[in-house]
This record gives structure tokens, sequence and C-alpha cells, in this order.
């Protein structure tokens, strides 16, 4: 179906998080539906969105201790695959979620990146950041988000997509979320929160 490190979160050595998906401490949602496929399998968070009449398939862990009192000063960082993807619109990335205010880090197949801000109570979507990286062979994206304060920048696959300054000073995350759009698949390799 998907072709194809224990973790805890960390302090030492300015790792805050250190999750290498070797197994499932931090509680990743695993099912089999209709709707999509999630699991955790050699050193993968896998996650397949199904559904065509959906807009996307989003997952997150059941502990999220992590995201609590974060430092003024941290990195997030990730690595994913894509596996799947029924055409060039077809989207995956991060999302994180605030009280009111979702970010999202959108990579698109077609080599577009997207950083959009979601205000709930305004009911409006902002597109803070947005560039165009040529896909590489192996379909892998490499994303670190730097953040200082409320300022943050966004790298993918080291080149720089922009930066900018955050609603909010981001030290408390309601989740983090991994998502894939309709029709595609994703493996995710790793997440690692760094002072």
């Amino acid at each position: 179906m998907l072709a194809l490190h224990s973790c805890e979160p960390v302090s030492s050595g300015g790792q805050i998080l250190e999750e290498p998906f070797d197994d499932n401490k931090l509680g990743w949602i695993e099912e089999n539906t209709g709707s999509h496929y999630l699991d955790i399998a050699n050193g993968y968070y896998r996650m397949l969105s199904r559904d065509s009449s959906a807009r996307r398939s989003s997952s997150g862990s059941l502990t999220g201790s992590y995201l609590v009192n974060l430092p003024k000063e941290y990195s997030i960082e990730s690595s994913i695959k894509l596996i799947e993807s029924k055409d060039e619109k077809g989207h995956f990335g991060i999302i994180l979620l605030g009280a009111s205010i979702e970010y999202t880090i959108s990579i698109y197949s077609s080599g577009w990146i997207l950083f959009t801000e979601y205000d709930y109570n305004l009911d409006s979507i902002y597109t803070m950041n947005s560039k165009y990286i040529e896909p590489n062979d192996n379909s892998i994206s490499d994303i670190k988000l730097d953040i200082d304060l409320s300022s943050y920048e966004l790298e993918i696959n080291n080149v720089k997509v922009g930066e900018g300054e955050f609603k909010m000073e981001p030290r408390y995350w309601r989740d983090l979320r991994f998502y894939t759009s309709t029709e595609s698949a994703i493996a995710i390799d790793y997440l690692k929160i760094k002072k």
C-alpha cells in the first residue's frame, strides 16, 4: 500500500523532542478506515488519504506535552517523503494550531511551497510566504521552521522560503499535526524540536 530511533521528549543537549518513529510512545493515531490509513512502521509515520470527497487527512499525537512552555527560541524540523499523489495539486505538510490561529506549511508536488495563517476569529486565510522550489528526485522535503519570540524563518531543503511574524508568541501550541491532501500518501521520517 505504501512503499517504502525509542522516542521520549528530551531536554539535554538542546533537544526538546526527538521522534524517529521507531515506536509509538507519544500516541500517534494509527487507524485503517475508508477515509485514511495511518500507521508507524519501519521508522516512518505513514499516512494515506483515501476519501476523494475530503480535502485532506491529518493526524497528531495524543501526548502534546512537548508543545507546552517552549523556549523563546527553538526550531521545528521534519523530513517527509511524498509516496503518491493524484496530480500536481497534491500537497502535504505540517499544521500548527494555536488557540484561535492555525499555521500551515504546505508543500505541493508541483514544487510550490505555501505558508499560511488561518484566523478562526476573523474566518480569514492569509498567505505569509510562497516560493517555488524545484522538486528533488527522491520526493523528500526537509522542513525547518526557526522561531524567535514571534519571528520565524522557514526553509525547505535548505532553501529559504521566507520569514515574517506570527500574530502571537508561539511558546504553546494546542497541537502539531501532519497532513496529506486527498488521494495522496506520505511517510514522515522524523520530527525534532530543538533549542
